[in-house]
């Protein structure tokens, strides 16, 4: 409840008490994705600097960077890449952050995926790759490449 709450004090006194840092909730969440979900980055970096997985993936496959791309979370986003977040790391529907980001047309966040590697030619469990959403939606990912 203190990370929905974005209070990162009452967060740091539950670690302190001992609550387990990547305690799943009901729907397969750890805190720090639900952190990642709400862009709080000051409560992201407390979870990974007690040791939080960045790759913890929920009921539907969803990371920590899968949500910060949905989100266009940015500066979240390049805290979990700096701690190695897996940048082509699929949902159940194998969609990657990547494909979220060209869905939620987040320009910035779609730059700092490509910048960190990410790879657009990955087809989803549908067969749709990110090129070809981007293609439906009228984006030229040339334009977000550096």
């Amino acid at each position: 409840m203190a990370v929905e709450l974005r209070q990162l004090s009452q967060v740091i006194e539950h670690l302190d008490a001992g609550a387990e840092v990547d305690q799943l909730d009901l729907d397969g969440n750890s805190p720090l994705v639900r952190a990642a979900f709400l862009g709080d980055e000051g409560i992201v970096r407390e979870f990974m600097a007690r040791g939080a997985r960045v790759d913890v993936q929920n009921d539907i496959g969803y990371s920590a960077l899968h949500f910060a791309a949905q989100e266009g979370h940015a500066e979240v986003a390049k805290l979990l890449l700096a701690a190695g977040a897996k940048v082509d790391s699929g949902d159940l529907h194998g969609n990657t952050p990547l494909f979220k980001a060209v869905f939620g047309d987040r320009v910035e966040m779609i730059r700092l995926l490509f910048a960190a590697g990410a790879r657009a030619d990955i087809a989803n469990k549908h067969g749709v790759s990110v090129e070809d959403l981007a293609a439906n939606v009228g984006l030229n990912l040339d334009d977000y490449r550096s």
